[in-house]
C-alpha cells in the first residue's frame, strides 16, 4: 500500500465537485461487515465519523479554491461505501460520480486505521 496518498487529491477534488451552497448530505455504509477491515471500520472509524470527515474535506477544498457557491456543481448527496476489496489489488479507494468506494483490505493493512483513513480523505 505504498501509494495510499496518491488518491488523496482525486478524492478531495471529487468531494469538492459535489459540495454546493446547499446542504450536501454525506452518507457512509459498511458493505464489508464480516471482514477484518469491515470490523476495524466499525470499531475505529464508524459511519458518523466518516460523514464528519467527508464534510471537513469538502469544506477544506472550497476554502482552498475559493470558488463561489453558485459556481459549484449541484449535488445533494455524496456516499462512501466500505467494500471488501477493490481491483486491482492495492487500490485504496475509487470514485465514480458522487460515490466513493473504500477498500476494507486497505483498512486491515493500514496500521493506524483512523489516521490513515483521515489521510486518504483529508490529506492530514
Amino acid at each position: 500500500m505504498k501509494n495510499s496518498h496518491s488518491l488523496v487529491v482525486p478524492l478531495l477534488v471529487m468531494m469538492a465537485l459535489f459540495a454546493t451552497s446547499y446542504a450536501v448530505q454525506f452518507e457512509a455504509t459498511n458493505n464489508a461487515q464480516g471482514t477484518s477491515g469491515g470490523a476495524l471500520f466499525d470499531q475505529d472509524i464508524g459511519v458518523d465519523y466518516s460523514k464528519q470527515i467527508m464534510a471537513t474535506a469538502s469544506d477544506f477544498i472550497w476554502t482552498t479554491f475559493e470558488q463561489a457557491p453558485n459556481d459549484r456543481k449541484s449535488i445533494d448527496l455524496v456516499t462512501l461505501t466500505i467494500v471488501p476489496k477493490l481491483q486491482p489489488d492495492g487500490v485504496v479507494a475509487a470514485t465514480s460520480n458522487n460515490e466513493i468506494q473504500y477498500s476494507a483490505d486497505y483498512i486491515t493493512d493500514s496500521g493506524n486505521v483512523k489516521t490513515n483513513f483521515d489521510g486518504v480523505l483529508t490529506m492530514r
